[in-house]
């Protein structure tokens, strides 16, 4: 139960990973998201990379945990990984026609797929070997950046990928529902 009336999402230093959520917001005009949608934010991919490593070690997610989230996936019919690419949107995008740094560095069923696939399939997203060689490098040398901790995190169910993460005991869980989880910061709680 929230003691403080006072709350306001649209004003609350916000984490979520959720892009519904973070285009409201944005249009509500919350300056304070922990984290926001690449095709929003002026952020340099160096900041947008720095921002997910310290959330991974913000909710206590493992190297193999951030390994598999940056990971190449086959969904229906192309590669892709929606939640990667909410941050990254066209920057790994891989086709016939184009690769980050026109790179053919993948694992050999990949590039297989890629090499084949349309020029048209400008949605696909594949990461190159390299690079994520150099992300998991960034995350392991990388401690959590001291911040302020958010006021308020939501958690979207439906993405399956976050069942994992921990949020410590400095928050309360205020809601429970069929598709998000709500804390707020225990000052704010009964």
């Amino acid at each position: 139960m929230i003691q403080d009336e006072s709350i306001d999402l649209s004003k609350s230093s916000l984490l979520t990973f959720d892009r519904k959520i973070m285009t409201w917001a944005l249009f509500n005009n919350n300056r304070d998201l922990y984290i926001v949608d690449g095709t929003f934010s002026i952020k340099s991919s160096s900041f947008i990379e720095d921002d997910l490593i310290n959330l991974f070690k913000f909710f206590k997610l493992s190297e193999d945990d951030f390994l598999k989230f940056i990971s190449n996936k086959k969904i229906g019919y192309r590669y892709n990984n929606p939640v990667l690419k909410t941050f990254f949107w066209q920057k790994y995008t891989a086709n016939s026609f184009y690769t980050f740094k026109r790179s053919q560095d993948f694992e050999k069923k990949t590039l297989s797929f890629i090499i084949n696939s349309s020029p048209f399939y400008s949605h696909q997203f594949a990461i190159p070997k390299f690079e994520i060689t150099r992300l998991m490098n960034k995350f392991n040398s990388n401690t959590l950046r001291k911040k302020n901790d958010p006021n308020i995190i939501i958690i979207n169910k439906k993405n399956k990928f976050f069942y994992k993460m921990k949020v410590d005991n400095r928050y309360c869980k205020i809601l429970n529902g069929d598709e998000l989880v709500l804390y707020i910061k225990k000052t704010s709680c009964d």
